[in-house]
């Protein structure tokens, strides 16, 4: 564990080396108080009339420093090194010894991951997890660490101190390739107490989990970021950062300010007043999980989704603004359990006070003249579309006013005692949202009922979905997350069964698909995540789009295998000579079936067999690829023989396959990235395809292929290959070898191969 370093060393830190000092003084620039034994740093001297520098340093066995000022650490220990300036100053020639106390600690690989290029830190090790106090490294090798990633520290427990090297660039470094969300990257870090930021950081990202914090500092050389009464801005008149383990209990946002960042605040429970500075426009996503207890939005703000989100202990808001920027106003107040009062301002999104299991009522502000209250519910003018119903109101049972037609966006989203709603013969409309994380165990819908929107029953408590034949257009995800639905009827005169309709449907045992759908989107993922109780497919023998035998779900000519069910019980199954195709997700998270016979099948589609049972399975001999994901995480899957028609094995196909122990790879195989990756228990791989030029070497191994395979060091692997000439010996081996693949733990063995 790190220790913490000598007052010399917090001077360094606090005003970095040196800056503090008058410019046309000599001054020790860029120097890192800690590097590592697998590092380096490059230090210089500015100043006015400089004629010479000599570098020395204290103790030659722990560092030394060439006389271009570059740093070599040689083992860990401290060292003090010097610069001998020799400059003029008034016509006269001065000398000056400036100094720093250096310290060495082990190599960075001990404490930090990096990605393959090493210039971006991923993680930390488990000995890295243990640190209290956290310096980034400037260097690994001569190579620049130019960023740390978004996911780094999560949930450290350890850390309390963070400091970031000149060098760094971005604190919040993501992949777009991975899809990869702006930084929250010291979430769940609990104990982080200080940070400090160095010369060159220019993306802090967004610190969602600051509760701890206390004190932020800034390099005075750096042009993005400066600290003001121990509150972190850009810029660019934003408030980035406030400690949220800061005392005060109010605070005023200083005057110019126009945005504060996302999660700024977040955390800061002692915080129980905030002031918002004149012309303010952008607060969304800002003060999350605060103390605040009452808050005022002013007119000029245009952004405020997610604003005060899980802020437990506010009572009071007064909403000015009516928002007009980009960021949607969704979320403002959710899970708000304290709050009783609300002034609003207009028409506003249910979602604002979802969860706010005390707000009974709301206040109109006296500009208010597009909606009107009924019994503290409020209706547009017209009384035409039910717009808010209070998601703390008392109350089980609801039935709609007569005349109402519709029923708005998230109208009942989150509301907390509401277990009954029935419409009135008028409503023709639900919106998006509309009963989204609602309590509802059962909503009575009326024979007009046409249109339903995304995610309109999503995460209620219904327990059984009946629309009207009268519907004829459903949304997304419109029964996701219902963990207590167990039947469904569907519209006979809905064409389309929209995306993700029934996912994680935990209790569903049974959908039958109506005469007229023609089309379910994303059909291969719609009942394969999470609906472990549905047993059986049944379709109208009139559909002419999808036929189901055996429970199973095929296209009408039996040419596509679309889905089997996850509650199926058979272990075995032998796929149709008819199908040709198994659509991607088809058996995703089967927890029964053992084995499958594939039969004529020539074309899988990506996470086809992901996350199963399967112990074993026959490939059809006129399958010419696996496809992404075909079969990762299937982790009682034990030997795989891939045929010689397969040209393909795409990235991930058997990741996390942890019991997979025996490999025979086909004559045509090309292995992608990632295919082997966490599969601990791999003992043997055989290849059948001779390597006659550099594309069968290629075929081998792409980046990462065997990530950790045959025990997490690959002592126990062994990579047979047949025979060929010394120049593709080598070829194979500098492949095989090569980063990201192989480590020279494993066994490679060129041979005779049946």
């Amino acid at each position: 564990m790190l220790g913490f370093l000598a007052a010399g060393l917090s001077a360094l830190w606090g005003g970095r080396a040196f800056a503090a000092q008058q410019s046309a003084e000599p001054k020790i620039v860029d120097a890192e108080p800690v590097i590592y034994l697998d590092g380096m740093d490059r230090i210089s001297v500015e100043g006015e009339g400089i004629q010479s520098v000599s570098y020395s340093s204290s103790a030659k066995k722990v560092a030394r420093v060439d006389r271009k000022g570059k740093v070599t650490p040689v083992k860990k220990g401290t060292a003090v090194i010097r610069a001998k300036v020799s400059y003029k100053e008034d016509g006269r020639t001065m000398e000056k010894v400036l100094s720093y106390q250096l310290r060495i600690l082990g190599k960075s690989t001990e404490y930090f991951k990096y990605d393959k290029y090493k210039v971006n830190i991923t993680g930390l090790t488990s000995k890295g997890k243990k640190l209290k106090e956290v310096h980034i490294p400037g260097y690994i090798g001569k190579s620049k660490v130019s960023g740390v990633h978004a996911d780094a520290f999560r949930n450290n427990k350890a850390v309390e101190k963070v400091y970031t090297p000149d060098n760094l660039v971005y604190l919040d470094y993501f992949d777009w390739e991975e899809d990869y969300d702006k930084s929250e990257n010291f979430i769940g870090c609990t104990k982080l107490r200080e940070l400090h930021l160095g010369k060159n950081l220019r993306e802090v990202g967004y610190q969602s989990d600051h509760s701890a914090l206390e004190k932020i500092t800034v390099d005075e050389r750096n042009k993005y970021f400066q600290v003001r009464d121990n509150v972190l801005f850009s810029k660019k008149n934003t408030l980035e950062l406030y400690p949220g383990g800061r005392k005060d209990v109010s605070y005023q946002i200083p005057e110019g300010i126009k945005k504060v960042e996302w999660h700024a605040f977040s955390g800061a429970k002692n915080l129980k007043h905030i002031a918002f500075s004149k012309g303010i426009e952008d607060i969304s996503l800002a003060f999350d999980n605060s103390g605040l207890v009452e808050v005022t939005i002013p007119e000029s703000v245009k952004d405020y989704g997610g604003a005060f989100s899980g802020c437990k202990e506010l009572e009071k808001a007064v909403i000015e603004s009516k928002g007009n920027g980009k960021w949607p106003e969704e979320n403002a107040f959710r899970d708000c359990i304290k709050l009783k009062t609300v002034v609003i301002p207009g028409k506003m999104d249910g979602s604002n006070f979802s969860g706010c299991q005390s707000l009974e009522r709301f206040t109109l502000s006296s500009k208010v003249k597009d909606i009107i209250s009924k019994d503290d519910v409020l209706f547009s003018e017209d009384g035409k579309t039910l717009l808010l119903y209070p998601a703390g109101r008392k109350g089980k049972r609801y039935a709609l006013p007569a005349g109402i037609g519709e029923i708005g966006k998230s109208a009942f989203e989150g509301v907390q005692h509401l277990e009954e709603v029935v419409m009135n013969p008028e409503v023709v409309s639900i919106g998006r949202n509309a009963f989204l994380n609602a309590r509802i165990a059962k909503v009575a819908m009326n024979q007009r009922l046409q249109k339903i929107g995304d995610e309109a029953f999503a995460h209620t408590d219904l327990i059984h979905g009946s629309l009207p034949d009268s519907v004829s257009s459903i949304g997304d995800a419109l029964f996701a997350d219902c963990k207590k639905l167990q039947s469904v009827r569907l519209s006979e005169n809905i064409e389309e069964i929209p995306a993700n309709a029934f996912v994680r449907c935990t209790s569903l045992k049974a959908v039958r698909i109506p005469k007229k759908v023609r089309k379910i989107e994303y059909g291969e993922y719609l009942f394969t995540d999470g609906c472990k109780s549905l047993s059986a497919f049944t379709v109208d023998r009139d559909n002419q789009h999808f036929t189901a035998v055996g429970g199973v779900l095929y296209s009408k000519s039996k040419k596509t295998l679309y889905a089997y069910p996850l509650g199926k019980k058979s272990k075995k199954f032998t796929v149709p000579r008819s199908v040709k195709k198994i659509a991607g997700y088809a058996f995703e998270g089967q927890a029964y079936l053992q084995e499958v016979s594939m039969n004529q099948v020539s074309a899988l589609g990506n996470h086809a067999f992901g996350n199963s049972a399967l112990r074993k399975v026959a490939f059809s001999k006129k399958l010419k690829s696996l496809p992404l994901f075909a079969f990762a995480h299937c982790r009682k899957l034990k030997r795989v023989a891939i045929p010689d028609t397969i040209r393909s094995v795409a990235d991930g196909a058997f990741k996390g396959c942890t019991s997979l122990k025996i490999v025979v790879a086909g004559k045509r195989a090309d292995l992608k990235e990632f295919v082997f990756e966490d599969c601990k228990n791999l003992r043997k791989v055989t290849f059948r395809r001779k390597i006659k030029n550099s594309n069968d070497v290629d075929a081998y191994a792409r980046n990462e292929t065997y990530k950790n395979a045959g025990s997490s060091n690959y002592r126990k692997l062994v990579v047979k290959v047949p025979g060929c000439s010394k120049k593709y010996r080598k070829m194979a081996k500098r492949q095989l070898y090569g980063p990201g693949c192989l480590d020279k733990k494993a066994k490679l063995v060129f041979g005779k191969v049946k």
